[in-house]
């Protein structure tokens, strides 16, 4: 672990009253210890200033309801963070307004955001919609979490890989960069899928092809143990199955080469919502 500097960048969570939030917590704060980041937990109340008819009707004794429903969600996040990493610094946030707006500007300056998949409709959830808008406009990478999966893996017993989808375009190398950094402070191996057309006898090239680009990662990163998986099959296809047995997926956001569906709104949205692990959105 890395010391805590007051300078560092934090990692924000996105806090609802889902219980994937929770998992979010339990997956960001060995993260933030990892990268000697503080923790910072946001929740947000969704009431507009001023409230829509449809709040106002409602009264303020339905505001409180839910601004108190929403401290108490926070409080137990807080709590948990803390009973894991008793002594790393952990900040809880209660934001007002329109929760992917709010999400986005507690996020500005972080180094990592960390959400829930799913979320509960009445509090307008950190996860689903907001998730996505969050690996779409966040100046930094987003890891979407679902479940966790597999013993040790919120403690780093988890001995499963990485895996990466590469393509050769911006995003893409964002992508590398952050799945090897990831790979390297887990000591796990990495799976990198390079998704081809063409015929099964163009695997050779392409196979060279993609060596050439893990090169300047794999001179970076000795430790990383690296597997490359050469496909035919759509990359969304081999992307989610290598995910059964991982730890982690990491996407970019925006392919445009072989591996063409790297980019939210088709491979990037499929992974967030059907990937067996937790999935980074590594923007260009």
């Amino acid at each position: 672990m890395i010391a805590v500097t007051a300078a560092a960048p934090p990692v924000v969570v996105g806090i609802d009253e889902s219980a994937d939030a929770l998992q979010a917590v339990r997956w960001a704060v060995p993260a933030a210890q990892r990268r000697g980041a503080p923790l910072h937990l946001v929740t947000v109340f969704p009431w507009a200033a001023p409230p829509p008819p449809r709040q106002v009707r409602r009264g303020a004794a339905y505001r409180d309801t839910l601004e108190q429903r929403a401290r108490e969600h926070l409080a137990a996040a807080t709590q948990l963070a803390e009973s894991l990493a008793p002594d790393h610094p952990v900040e809880s946030i209660l934001r007002t307004g329109n929760p992917a707006a709010e999400l986005l500007a507690a996020a500005s300056g972080a180094q990592l955001v960390v959400v829930g998949r799913c979320g509960d409709a009445q509090l307008r959830p950190i996860a689903g919609s907001v998730a996505m808008a969050m690996a779409t406009h966040a100046p930094c990478p987003v890891v979407v979490v679902r479940g966790l999966g597999g013993a040790g893996s919120a403690n780093g017993a988890d001995q499963r890989p990485v895996v990466v989808g590469i393509d050769g375009t911006e995003g893409s190398v964002a992508a590398t960069a952050f799945a090897f950094e990831e790979a390297s402070a887990r000591r796990v191996p990495l799976i990198a899928v390079h998704a081809v057309g063409g015929r099964p006898a163009d695997a050779p090239a392409h196979r060279a092809l993609l060596d050439e680009r893990l090169r300047p990662w794999t001179e970076k990163y000795p430790d990383v143990d690296v597997r490359s998986v050469i496909t035919l099959e759509r990359p969304v296809v081999r992307l989610l199955a290598e995910a059964e047995n991982a730890q982690l997926l990491v996407v970019g956001s925006r392919g445009r080469g072989e591996l063409a569906s790297v980019v939210l709104g088709s491979v990037s949205s499929d992974a967030v919502h059907r990937a067996a692990c937790p999935v980074a959105v590594v923007r260009a």
